[in-house]
């Protein structure tokens, strides 16, 4: 009996060395790079520095107590140094500046309690109970600093992050696996998980300029030589239809987080919309045709790459059934991602809900995903400040959980360099083929 190409391409890989993966990536990301050019690299540089200096000027330094009083004027704010469990109550704090309002001076010792500000003696300075005090205020917000933030947290909660973390890495690799699948790229499911993990682990190697996506093409065109544009056209719909659901679950997610949200809810809600007017009109076929689509496709740049990429979308539009397994895994791994944030969040201490920080996850990674700095440095530390502190919370508690969790995928990312130096198959060309000619030709 023959052999089928179905049957070598499930066949086990024969194996291909660490070396001649980072090389075969090296080639691939050297041509993306040389089309982006040196002006394109200078810029995500600048913007990386750009979100740095504001993370700098935005971010708490320093432990502060604010009090918002009743009598209508500004915020106070006493600043000096938390000697205590900041979560806790009563929480101990010693002022570092005068504070003529209270008769404060530098080095003075505070108690921090619920509704109240005490003098180490006992006195109530402040109070938000009606009781007798120097000054009654509306609130009295703690607000520690990145280093006090970072401080104590609870391990527990970290670990259940990356335990969540692994499982939204797993339904991503599911998602790939049917997509492989459908492009007639037949690939085992624990090699699709063994993929996804060294592309994460090329996601740290080479930052910024979707090194992990190159890896997970060049793994899988050694399985399948023969079919080196619909292996490379699968990571790329792969990307879409993750883009796709993270910006309409992000979306219902800020809708629901009432007035906090008020200021988000009009432009992610044109996203939204805008994305799926587009997805219905690409899904029409008498649209397509009425708008000439693919001859508007020809002519514009790259117009043989994106032909390809229509294509192949419709490929997995004509199949229904994997279009909606897709788009359900995709929700489950943003889900996933969301709760793996509001537990590093809750570890941390945060008081925001599961809605804030899935609201804050999915625009913070859509935006950072685009490629205009390296990995998204800076921009999603900067996004996630800014939107923590839109929901309630402070921008030094956004920039530590977003620390955080970054730190979670290098973590995971790790677990790919350890796939890399596993003896024996990892990926390589099949048994009867022979594989493909390295090439610098655009996917």
């Amino acid at each position: 009996m023959g052999t089928t190409e179905e049957d070598v391409n499930s066949a086990p890989p024969t194996g291909v060395s660490t070396a001649a993966m980072f090389d075969e990536v090296r080639r691939e990301r050297g041509a993306a790079g040389a089309r982006r050019g040196a002006g394109w690299r200078f810029f995500g540089l600048l913007v990386f520095a750009l979100a740095v200096w504001l993370i700098s000027r935005n971010i708490n330094w320093h432990d502060e107590v604010r009090v918002e009083s009743r009598s209508g004027q500004e915020t106070l704010v006493l600043r000096g140094s938390i000697e205590s469990n900041w979560r806790a109550r009563p929480m101990d704090f010693v002022s570092s500046a005068s504070v003529k309002d209270l008769d404060l001076r530098p080095g003075q010792r505070l108690i921090v309690e619920d509704g109240q500000i005490l003098s180490s003696s006992g006195a109530v300075l402040v109070s938000t109970g009606g009781a007798s005090a120097a000054l009654e205020a509306d609130l009295i917000d703690v607000r520690p600093g990145l280093a006090e933030t970072l401080s104590g947290v609870e391990a527990k909660e970290l670990w259940m992050a990356f335990a969540l973390l692994a499982l939204a890495s797993l339904a991503v690799a599911t998602r790939w696996w049917r997509l492989l699948s459908v492009h007639r790229c037949p690939t085992r499911w624990l090699d699709a998980v063994r993929f996804t993990y060294v592309g994460l682990f090329f996601n740290v190697i080479f930052p910024g300029f979707n090194g992990g996506d190159v890896a997970r093409a060049v793994a899988v065109v050694k399985r399948h030589p023969t079919r080196r544009p619909e292996a490379l056209m699968s990571v790329v719909v792969d990307r879409i239809l993750g883009l796709v659901s993270m910006v309409v679950i992000g979306t219902g997610f800020v809708l629901s987080c009432g007035d906090r949200a008020a200021d988000l809810k009009l432009p992610v809600s044109v996203a939204a919309a805008a994305m799926l007017v587009g997805g219905a009109v690409f899904c029409s076929g008498s649209v397509r045709r009425w708008i000439r689509l693919e001859a508007l496709l020809g002519r514009l740049p790259m117009g043989e790459a994106l032909a390809r990429l229509d294509r192949s979308a419709r490929l997995v539009v004509s199949r229904p059934a994997e279009l909606v397994g897709a788009l359900l895994l995709s929700s489950l791994n943003h889900l996933l991602t969301g709760a793996a944030v509001s537990f590093v969040a809750a570890g941390l201490g945060s008081h925001l809900g599961f809605a804030e920080w899935m609201s804050t996850t999915a625009i913070a990674n859509t935006i950072s995903g685009l490629p205009i700095s390296p990995g998204g440095l800076g921009v999603g530390e900067h996004l996630f400040g800014s939107l923590a502190a839109v929901f309630g919370s402070t921008y030094a508690m956004g920039v530590a959980t977003s620390l955080i969790f970054r730190l979670g995928l290098y973590g995971l990312s790790m677990l790919g360099g350890l796939v890399l130096l596993i003896p024996g198959p990892i990926v390589g060309s099949t048994p009867g083929s022979t594989p493909g000619p390295a090439t610098n030709s655009p996917a």
